[in-house]
């Protein structure tokens, strides 16, 4: 079902100065069904395209499938749409809310599945991860997670923490414009040191990344059917 509501904004909480996360309650509906990996569209009455239409723009859902007291979304301060929600929005303003759409679906709890994230790409994974968590998944997990700088990885704590608890949750952070205690550098860099097999690999991330991972995952000879991965606009 597609639902076409309004939300309203219940809770802000700055990552860094260019990442944010938002917290929605939703009105009219009493539940907001998705699937992991799905997105909505957020518009505002207050932010008009030429044609006088309010300016819709997609962002996947990061909530897990028993997270069904509010609606979240990560969202990083670019141009346009993201900078007035940066700017213009405060907690207690109603919005919006379109979705849930796609198709970028988890399938099943598998050995070796790997998720790749670059940037507000986490986004779907964490909906993935919690939800595998939830459903005591016990096989091993990788997650490749890039940011340029490691004060803008949304969730940092929460994966560090889980993969402390969980010896078969592998989260290998890297950073691109920065040094610091974790890898440096592109995933296309050294994800050849861990993925030497076939497995369910997950991608989302800006399309340069996108478009050099699928490369080297081509290159590691990994199956075009087991690569799943959520397209950017």
């Amino acid at each position: 079902m597609i639902y076409k509501i309004k939300a309203t904004v219940a809770k802000i909480t700055e990552v860094s100065e260019r990442i944010r996360i938002f917290k929605f309650k939703w009105e009219g509906i009493e539940n907001f069904e998705f699937k992991a990996g799905q997105f909505v569209t957020l518009s505002s009455d207050k932010f008009l395209d030429n044609e006088g239409k309010p300016v819709r723009r997609a962002y996947s859902i990061v909530n897990a499938l028993y997270e069904k007291e509010y609606l979240e979304l990560v969202i990083s301060k670019q141009i346009y749409f993201s900078k007035f929600l940066f700017e213009k929005v405060k907690e207690g303003d109603v919005l919006n809310l379109d979705g849930p759409y796609g198709l970028f679906l988890l399938k099943e709890c598998a050995e070796n599945i790997t998720f790749i994230a670059g940037g507000t790409g986490i986004a779907p994974m964490i909906s993935f991860i919690r939800t595998l968590r939830e459903q005591k998944c016990d096989k091993n997990m990788w997650l490749f997670y890039s940011s340029r700088y490691a004060s803008d990885m949304a969730y940092k704590e929460e994966l560090e923490k889980y993969a402390a608890e969980n010896p078969k949750f592998h989260f290998i952070p890297t950073c691109t414009r920065e040094t610091w205690q974790g890898r440096k550098g592109r995933i296309t860099e050294f994800l050849h040191e861990y993925i030497t097999s076939n497995r369910d690999i997950y991608i989302c991330g800006p399309p340069a990344m996108d478009k050099a991972i699928k490369e080297k995952l081509a290159e590691l000879g990994i199956d075009k059917k087991n690569i799943h991965a959520e397209k950017w606009g």
